[in-house]
């Protein structure tokens, strides 16, 4: 179960992070769910967090690294990812938005098909995934990744190298979005998104967002940052362009 933090300030130092709000008859909720070898501490999580503390407003990251980095996988983590809906209690009253960051962006993408009213903010999301981890590690590195179900990844949030089972890219196979090539085949998201991306990504070239933008037109909006893949020059930007979004009608 993802446990849960009411606190008037943020601790950075617990697995799960939220912001309380104040009781209204309609209120904002968001869902903020971090990257690859990251945690809820992140900067972009902590950067986002501030923002809705600022304004009063419910804002959950729980720890995907479940039950551990080691035998992590995207089910695993959509897992969490719907016991924090579930917590949320976000009704047809709310407003609901789904934040997601690199790997926590294709978990995004996969949550709309169970989701599709809420809004989801998408930053350098991890389209191609099984594609981009092939090209990156090289056949040769993947089998014995597979081999020896064991390989080192350095781990941002722990500071150190933490090592990953096999079974995460076996996971893969479960999650069609997971394995869909955006450059090679339309991926469909049902719900209202807005991609951010850095023209600069060399972790998931901005090309993987540009397609999926093109294959949803009217639904979803791409901005193309001159940033990198942390997209942290672009926080400010991104905030601007998503507050507006926050107004309740």
């Amino acid at each position: 179960m993802v446990r849960l933090y009411q606190h008037s300030f943020i601790d950075f130092t617990e697995p799960c992070l939220r912001t309380k709000q104040k009781t209204n008859e309609v209120s904002i909720k968001v869902l903020y769910l971090h990257g690859f070898a990251s945690g809820p501490s992140s900067k972009k999580a902590a950067y986002f967090s501030q923002r809705f503390q600022e304004k009063n407003m419910t804002f959950m990251a729980p720890d995907l690294n479940v039950p551990n980095f080691f035998k992590m996988t995207l089910s695993s983590q959509l897992k969490v990812c719907r016991e924090a809906l579930l917590q949320l209690r976000a009704d047809q009253n709310d407003k609901l938005f789904v934040f997601g960051s690199s790997l926590g962006g294709l978990l995004a993408s996969i949550l709309q098909a169970e989701i599709p009213q809420a809004t989801y903010v998408l930053l350098a999301p991890g389209f191609g995934i099984t594609q981009r981890w092939t090209s990156w590690l090289g056949k040769e590195e993947i089998e014995k990744w597979e081999r020896e179900n064991s390989r080192l990844f350095p781990h941002h949030a722990t500071g150190k190298d933490e090592a990953l089972s096999f079974e995460f890219v076996r996971d893969f196979a479960n999650h069609q979005l997971a394995v869909q090539d955006p450059l090679t085949e339309a991926i469909h998201l049902p719900a209202r998104t807005f991609i951010f991306h850095g023209q600069f990504d060399e972790t998931v070239p901005c090309i993987m967002s540009e397609k999926v933008a093109q294959s949803n037109q009217g639904k979803s909006k791409l901005y193309k940052l001159r940033d990198g893949h942390e997209l942290i020059e672009s926080l400010p930007f991104i905030w601007q362009t998503v507050e507006p979004l926050l107004l309740i009608e």
